[in-house]
């Protein structure tokens, strides 16, 4: 294993090498963006902390013993000013450091029977929620994480009888409203499981830091 960097000489490498790459100085622009890379992740592995604030309607939220992560009660639109985009919203700040700062990640979470739900009865309200969040200029992705496999999710149906007509009618929806969400740059990610959907936040978090550090860091 590599020594441990401090956190200011591994910002001053991933500045220097950014500067490189900004300005043409840079000879080999991949080698670049890997050092710089390779530089975030040690940075993140040894010097920053994560917090993800979890919404109050979350009937069955993940908790930080899922996500491997410290959570806290999302805060309410009188305290911050914004209203609620997201089921789970990332925050992150150096270890000295007292304040959390927005990472510009956030997740919905769906349960199958609440993916079918919201994509036929639910999806105005959603779009408003995917709406805010183009709007955000504090956010840069937003992950859908269900709780199936694509399949699963597109032949679930409440239980009640269908015709053959209505059947299709509710899958082909389910793919409209599917391709229009991520039209719009919203990745609905197909977990599975449960236990898969919280297990993926934690890789999804370091790489974001990492593949974004420019931005994260606003160099």
């Amino acid at each position: 294993m590599p020594p441990k960097l401090t956190q200011e000489s591994l910002y001053t490498d991933i500045s220097t090498e950014y500067k490189t790459v900004q300005f043409g100085f840079s000879k080999d622009k991949y080698k670049s963006w890997n050092k710089i890379h390779s530089r975030a992740e040690r940075l993140y592995d040894n010097h920053v902390d994560i917090l993800i604030e979890v919404a109050n309607n979350e009937k069955k939220e993940y908790t930080d013993t899922d996500l491997g992560f410290k959570t806290r009660p999302m805060r309410t639109k009188q305290e911050t000013g914004e209203r609620q985009t997201a089921d789970y919203v990332v925050y992150w700040k150096f270890k000295h450091e007292p304040e959390y700062h927005k990472l510009g990640l956030i997740f919905e979470r769906k349960a199958i029977e609440d993916f079918h739900q919201t994509m036929i009865h639910g999806y105005r309200r959603f779009d408003k929620e995917v709406f805010r969040f183009l709007e955000d200029p504090t956010t840069k992705y937003m992950f859908m994480l269900v709780e199936s496999t694509r399949a699963q999710a597109l032949s679930f149906l409440p239980p009640k009888r269908y015709t053959e007509k209505q059947v299709r009618n509710l899958i082909a929806a389910k793919i409209g409203a599917i391709a229009s969400i991520e039209s719009k740059g919203v990745h609905i990610c197909w977990q599975g499981t449960r236990k898969s959907s919280y297990n993926s936040v934690k890789s999804y978090v370091k790489h974001f830091f990492c593949k974004n550090i420019v931005w994260v860091l606003d160099l």
